[in-house]
């Protein structure tokens, strides 16, 4: 009633105005005609503004919105408050004026056509305003992808008024596009039917890569990639074989996202920059196009750990053995275990003692510490490239934490007989390895206690001659 309060007392007002002028005689005789006319077009005027607002809260305000379930679109209830005045003025002219609504009718028409030709991307923009409003593809803050001609625009719909469409984009910057080009390009709404859409990347491999593999390195790269700036954990990213192409094999790469919390950009870094260091780790890279043209041995692109040359390349990358010289590394790489082992398998257990030390070739690891009441926390991932188990191997010292596969993985194992071995036929070996772990400690507890880089040569080298000290006691009990 509060809403209709202003409109019934305007119409009674013009009402009580219309009684006066036609019944009481205040005006000169000249002035009575045009008194009247002015309060007959203020009574229609204010009977129109009355209707309109009991079209809006009846019809629009109850009866749709009770029947929809939320508030009838903007632009439809105010072309319908156009209609109630339009027919107004058309009642006023013909009762009040006495002139032929037909005229009236034909001289809107032809000045509309002209209207309309003049304005005609504004009329369309509108049309497709209400068409939009009418199919509801999307809503305020839902969050679409536009396919334009003008290129694609990705954001959180903010608006959708008469004529345009307002997203606020991923590059934090508001794009206004006309409704025609929405209503006449393909629109991906990644909210609909709910919040989490499926994404995918396609990344293609050679021929010569075994599919059991690529499928196993590319798993435990969007593996690791699930979290705050990568895709759901659940539905869970899967990979597949999804084609042969001229220039390998295609394997696409599933995952899901929730588009309000990550935005599929980064996502899609995030599981690129994971597989590029899953790829680069395990030998691999991306199948480069087929232009080349060899006039001698082509070169070895493709590599693996379970091939022998392949074993020295990837063990001179790590930083253990970096520093050895390649017959060393020929060594270890004639006398390591390469293995497969399944997800949830347990490469080894805290407390345990050990004499090998592993190379994590492809795959995921898991990083567990048993804690006082039995449980056991989750400390870290290991991705493909890292060492663990050195001090085991080299020292005797017992498994400091517990290491589970996450996925699919092939681990390198070295064990305590072949460094023995190793380091009989070349002594120079056991100072060179305890240095490098030395280096290696030092520096992640330098990382973690924000220590000054100048004092760490210091440092590594009192480590590295107590981790030396170590391994030739060690040794020397073992013989």
């Amino acid at each position: 009633m509060a809403r209709t309060f202003v409109p019934i007392v305007a119409l009674l007002s013009t009402i009580g105005l219309h009684y006066l002028v036609a019944n009481i005689s205040l005006l000169p005789a000249s002035w009575e005609i045009p008194a009247s006319q002015a309060a007959q077009t203020l009574v229609w005027l204010s009977g129109a503004y009355l209707f309109n607002r009991l079209i809006v809260l009846i019809i629009w305000q109850g009866f749709v919105t009770k029947t929809l379930g939320r508030n009838p679109p903007r632009l439809i209830v105010q072309l319908s408050g156009v209609v109630v005045f339009f027919l107004a003025l058309s009642g006023i002219l013909a009762n009040v004026y006495d002139q032929s609504v037909t005229a009236l009718w034909a001289t809107s028409g032809a000045l509309g056509l002209i209207i309309g030709f003049a304005l005609r991307n504004l009329i369309l923009d509108t049309f497709s305003g209400l068409a939009i409003h009418m199919e509801r593809p999307f809503k305020v803050g839902d969050f679409i992808n536009c396919h334009t001609r003008f290129g694609e625009y990705v954001g959180r719909v903010e608006e959708t008024n008469w004529r345009t469409t307002r997203l606020w984009t991923t590059s934090r910057t508001m794009v206004i596009i006309p409704n025609s080009f929405l209503t006449t390009t393909i629109v991906t709404n990644f909210d609909m039917p709910d919040l989490v859409g499926r994404f995918q990347i396609d990344v293609v491999l050679d021929f010569s890569v075994p599919t059991d593999r690529a499928l196993r390195i590319l798993g435990a790269a969007l593996t690791q990639s699930i979290g705050n700036a990568g895709p759901l954990a659940h539905p869970a990213p899967k990979v597949r074989a999804n084609g042969i192409s001229p220039h390998g094999i295609e394997y696409r790469l599933r995952y899901f996202l929730n588009p309000t919390k990550v935005t599929p950009s980064k996502a899609r870094n995030t599981i690129i920059a994971n597989i590029a260091s899953h790829l680069n780790h395990a030998g691999l890279s991306l199948t480069p196009p087929r232009r080349d043209v060899f006039l001698a041995r082509m070169p070895w692109r493709q590599r693996n750990w379970n091939y022998d040359k392949d074993q020295v390349h990837q063990l001179g990358r790590l930083s253990l053995f970096s520093s050895l010289a390649e017959e060393d590394l020929i060594f270890i790489a004639e006398r390591m275990t390469v293995k497969s082992m399944s997800r949830g398998d347990v490469v080894v257990r805290e407390g345990e003692m050990g004499d090998s030390m592993f190379i994590l070739a492809e795959g995921l690891l898991e990083v567990f510490i048993d804690q006082d009441d039995g449980s056991r926390l989750q400390v870290a991932d290991l991705g493909p490239g890292t060492f663990f188990g050195e001090k085991s191997m080299l020292t005797g010292e017992k498994r400091s934490a517990t290491i589970v596969c996450a996925a699919d993985s092939v681990l390198c194992e070295i064990t305590k007989a072949n460094m023995s071995e190793l380091m009989e036929s070349n002594p120079e070996v056991a100072p060179l390895l305890s240095h490098a772990i030395a280096e290696r400690e030092i520096h992640n507890i330098a990382v973690l206690s924000d220590t000054a880089q100048a004092d760490l040569s210091l440092q590594v080298d009192e480590a590295a001659g107590a981790f030396l000290t170590k391994i030739r006691a060690f040794f020397a009990r073992a013989s």
